[in-house]
């Protein structure tokens, strides 16, 4: 049997993540499904590490606030093996069922929390940050890895071990908006997200690995909005764009509006 498991540190990093699971035996027999939402949680360095020489992420409640994680599909008896590099249950918990959004769907994730807290948090050392930093940097939006990590440190500990990226368009949206634009309005802004998150990074590309239904259904929508065809109060186009935006959000993280039938 297998469980899904909410990956919002260390184990955002494929290659720390593959460590464990090969220390289980276990490398090619887990899958990534996605990256998840958690809402009203936010990261938190709430723990001192021995062993990382210093504060390790946590999640904490923070309403209005979210989480990103790497959703990843194990096998069960790869869950010791986690447990062992969290240290659960003395330094983690481990906690089951929590809900999460994964694309459109609701799936039911298990992840670790610190079990005694210190909300003063506690200064992560460059290596523990450059870990979390590249397992976020490719798949992550850059406005959470600015807003929920380096910022974060900033505020908190006065350290900046990597500078902010902005998003960049290719293009300036304050100009006025087009016909097409005006008449697509839903397309353009799911366009104006997935160019904001690919940027100019092929490795964030390849990373996330777009499937060929999303690109399929891009097209498919593109060109219908081309023709002025792409009719939301019809349910084929409103469900190609539906398909489409909860598959980018699934892969990216960045949340899409559905529109409702």
């Amino acid at each position: 049997m297998n469980k899904k498991y909410f990956a919002y540190g260390s184990c955002t990093n494929l290659e720390s993540f593959k460590d464990t699971m090969r220390e289980a035996g276990c490398e090619d027999k887990f899958r990534i499904c996605g990256v998840d939402i958690l809402d009203d949680y936010r990261l938190a360095f709430t723990r001192r590490s021995i062993k990382r020489k210093g504060g390790v992420l946590d999640i904490i409640e923070s309403p209005g606030d979210y989480v990103l994680g790497v959703v990843y599909e194990i096998p069960e008896e790869a869950v010791s093996a986690l447990d062992k590099r969290e240290g659960a249950p003395d330094f983690y918990k481990r906690v089951e069922n929590i809900k999460v959004e994964l694309g459109y769907e609701q799936v039911k994730v298990f992840t670790y929390t610190v079990v005694e807290k210190d909300m003063n948090e506690i200064k992560p050392t460059p290596e523990y940050f450059d870990v979390v930093y590249k397992g976020m940097k490719h798949r992550f939006p850059l406005e959470y890895i600015n807003r929920y990590l380096i910022d974060h440190c900033k505020k908190r500990f006065g350290i900046c071990y990597v500078k902010t990226r902005q998003p960049r368009l290719y293009h300036d949206y304050e100009r006025p908006e087009t016909e097409f634009m005006k008449q697509n309005p839903e397309l353009c802004e799911l366009l104006r997200q997935m160019t904001l998150f690919f940027g100019d990074d092929n490795e964030r590309v390849a990373t996330v690995q777009p499937t060929p239904e999303m690109f399929r259904l891009l097209t498919k929508c593109t060109e219908l909005a081309a023709r002025g065809e792409l009719d939301f109060g019809h349910l084929i186009p409103r469900g190609m764009y539906n398909r489409l935006a909860g598959e980018f959000q699934r892969i990216s993280g960045v949340r899409i509006k559905r529109i409702m039938d």
